[in-house]
């Protein structure tokens, strides 16, 4: 992480769109990783800054959660650049601290936590959740086809509709308003041959290389809030370049 920024304010805000400065490193290249939401990278791919272009109207009464889902957005982002240096169990800790930085960089009035058993949660300062994340991962060694294998890509989908199906069904009703997104990283390229588990998508994950050439792959999930209606919503994650 680079140097905290000095600059003031740290999140600029303007009637079309907001910013949240990272870093005071000169950003070389943007790209839009939701609708609406830009991140903006150094030459080494370390994150910058955050651009989200919302108007006041639509950021009215929602832009703490707003904030929430932009950085954690921006977090997931570093982590699929950056994921051959923590793979594994260890991407739900470097979500985490990145998490952190951003939040402590931006100036803002949240926290991050662990929470159970594979996710985190973005609070206000209140304690008030605003956004609950859940993370899983297939390791390399699941290379079997078929259904009746317990190491097949059967078992490890229905993971994921289970981490799905917690968060809408137990987590999201227990916290009013809040956001859920789930990660899975599929380490082995096999799992991609199956559909997606609505509402997630598959995308690449270029930190990842496969022995045999391309990139791993990420499955993950945007489910909105319960009874709560955020127009600035994005439906996915668009595809990281390779």
């Amino acid at each position: 992480m680079s140097a905290i920024t000095q600059r003031f304010p740290k999140i600029s805000r303007h009637p079309e769109a907001m910013a949240l400065h990272f870093s005071d490193r000169r950003p070389e290249v943007s790209l839009e990783i939701a609708a609406n939401f830009i991140v903006d990278f150094s030459a080494d791919d370390d994150i910058t800054g955050l651009e989200i272009l919302w108007n006041d109207a639509d950021r009215a009464g929602s832009e703490s959660a707003l904030l929430a889902f932009g950085i954690f957005g921006a977090a997931v982002v570093w982590l699929g650049y950056h994921y051959s240096d923590h793979s594994g169990p260890q991407m739900r800790w470097a979500t985490l601290r990145k998490t952190e930085q951003f939040i402590s960089a931006a100036g803002l009035r949240m926290r991050v936590a662990p929470s159970a058993p594979n996710g985190l949660t973005i609070a206000d300062d209140g304690g008030k959740p605003l956004l609950c994340a859940d993370f899983q991962y297939q390791p390399r060694r699941i290379l079997a086809t078929h259904s009746d294998n317990p190491h097949s890509p059967a078992a490890p989908m229905g993971e994921i509709r289970s981490a799905i199906k917690r968060l809408t069904q137990s987590v999201l009703p227990a916290n009013p308003g809040a956001i859920g997104v789930t990660v899975a990283i599929d380490e082995s390229g096999n799992l991609r041959c199956n559909s997606p588990i609505h509402p997630g998508r598959w995308l690449a994950w270029s930190g990842a290389a496969l022995p045999g050439g391309g990139h791993a792959s990420a499955h993950i999930a945007i489910i909105p809030p319960q009874n709560c209606a955020y127009p600035w919503l994005p439906q996915h994650f668009l595809d990281f370049p390779a």
